[in-house]
């Protein structure tokens, strides 16, 4: 679920891709609770075969979120398992409560919501913006406001896949911290406004 400052309302993500016909606003404004509305996402336009390919292999989660100037992003987080002897390799060097880590990002794929032409177009630059995605909800940064963090970059934590980077230009992920720390919460602090 993600809260939209431009159209002042709630967004509940929709999982899965049937065509869904049903009501799009849950709750009714006039009780004096916020809009609550499922996401309606558009067509994709344009998608090159290699990230369709992308999509349709290995765990893949999906995130709205929306960046400060009120653009909408759809991401899709994709992860992969660890081979054998990558796990191996990694457990004999790190403690032990870290050996469960048997999920890698494998890369995100990231598509811009146009709302006047009603498509979505897959993009690898968001500019300077930074998208952060955890067990909380996803937020998007001005990464010129917070210096220090790299531009056109996903953040991403999650418990099994530690804390890291993925920078969309140059299809690389990076880790933050690394072994990643043992934690019971993995998620990122939005900054407040």
């Amino acid at each position: 679920m993600i809260y939209s400052v431009r159209d002042r309302k709630f967004y509940l993500n929709r999982v899965g891709d049937e065509k869904y016909d049903g009501p799009v606003d849950l709750i009714d404004t006039s009780s004096g609770l916020p809009q609550v509305s499922l996401y309606q996402g558009f067509p994709f336009s344009d998608i090159p075969k290699s990230i369709l390919e992308q999509l349709s292999r290995g765990i893949k989660s999906q995130h709205i979120v929306e960046s400060p100037s009120g653009d909408s992003f759809v991401v899709y987080w994709l992860d992969e398992y660890v081979n054998r002897e990558e796990f191996e390799a990694s457990r004999a060097k790190e403690p032990p409560y870290q050996s469960s880590i048997k999920i890698k990002p494998r890369g995100f794929v990231v598509f811009r919501q146009d709302p006047e032409q009603k498509i979505t177009s897959y993009t690898r630059d968001i500019g300077d913006l930074c998208i952060f995605l955890g067990c909380n909800e996803a937020f998007c940064v001005s990464a010129t406001e917070y210096p220090g963090l790299k531009p056109n970059s996903i953040y991403f934590t999650d418990l099994q896949t530690g804390f890291g980077f993925y920078q969309l230009s140059s299809n690389t992920v990076h880790d933050v911290i690394n072994p990643p720390p043992f934690s019971c919460c993995y998620d990122w602090l939005a900054p407040l406004q």
